[in-house]
């Protein structure tokens, strides 16, 4: 049990922090879980720009894969392959 304490603000799963933290889990659980890898694939920063990750949403979604494959092997894909050492940080 981790002592944490709320005081005033928002309610505890309604924290960024409380939200972050679950996104992580969740990816650890279920790596196609787009929604919450987007969440936290530039949490904390890791230098991965909006244009970098929405070129890396759209390959994903021409080639039918998941953002988490894409980003795993972005070495492997041209547009990506900049920002490849930046993706395994994460």
């Amino acid at each position: 049990s981790i002592p944490y304490r709320v005081v005033g603000g928002f309610r505890f799963f309604e924290r960024a922090e409380i939200k972050d933290m679950l996104s992580y889990l969740c990816v650890i659980h279920n790596p196609q879980d787009d929604l919450r890898l987007l969440r936290v694939v530039n949490n904390p920063p890791r230098g991965i720009g909006a244009k970098t990750m929405e070129a890396a949403r759209s390959i994903a979604a021409q080639e039918g894969r998941s953002l988490w494959d894409i980003l795993t092997n972005a070495w492997q894909i041209p547009a990506l392959q900049k920002a490849a050492p930046k993706f395994q940080k994460f």
